[in-house]
C-alpha cells in the first residue's frame, strides 16, 4: 500500500521572525546529515543604504566532522562570515551574511556554502525590498 502527501506546508517555528521582518522558512534538516536552521529569510521592507545582517545556523548531525571549505554570494553586495570552519559531531556555527542594500527595489540574493565530509554545499537565499 502507497501513501503519498503533496502540497503540505511547514509550520512557522516559534522565534522565527523578528520585529519588522518577515521569515519565509524552509526546514534543510537531516538527523543524519548537516543542515541549516533555514534556507530562505524575507526581511521584509529594509531602508536604502543601511545594511543589514542575518543569522543562520549550520548544524552537523554526522558522526564525522565537516570542514567548511568556501563560501560564495551571487552578488558583490553581500558578505559572509562563518567563523568556526570545522564541525565536530553535533556541533553548529554561525554564519552571518550581511546585505549592503544600495539599490531601491525587490532583492534575491543567494549565498553557497561547500563543505567537505559530505561533499556537497548548501544554498541559502536572503530575499526582501529596499525602499527609497
Amino acid at each position: 500500500m502507497l501513501i503519498s502527501f503533496s502540497g503540505c506546508q511547514q509550520d512557522k517555528k516559534p522565534g522565527d521572525t523578528t520585529e519588522g521582518t518577515k521569515t519565509e522558512t524552509v526546514d534543510n534538516k537531516n538527523t543524519e546529515g548537516v543542515f541549516m536552521d533555514f534556507t530562505v529569510k524575507d526581511v521584509g521592507a529594509i531602508p536604502r543604504d543601511i545594511p543589514i545582517t542575518v543569522q543562520v545556523v549550520i548544524t552537523n548531525n554526522k558522526p564525522d566532522s565537516i570542514t567548511i571549505t568556501k563560501t560564495s554570494t551571487t552578488c558583490d553586495c553581500m558578505d559572509v562570515q562563518i567563523p568556526k570552519k570545522i564541525l565536530g559531531p553535533r556541533d553548529t556555527a554561525h554564519m552571518a551574511v550581511t546585505y549592503n542594500a544600495r539599490i531601491p527595489g525587490l532583492f534575491e540574493k543567494d549565498v553557497y556554502v561547500t563543505y567537505t565530509g559530505q561533499d556537497s554545499t548548501f544554498k541559502f537565499t536572503l530575499k526582501g525590498h529596499v525602499k527609497q
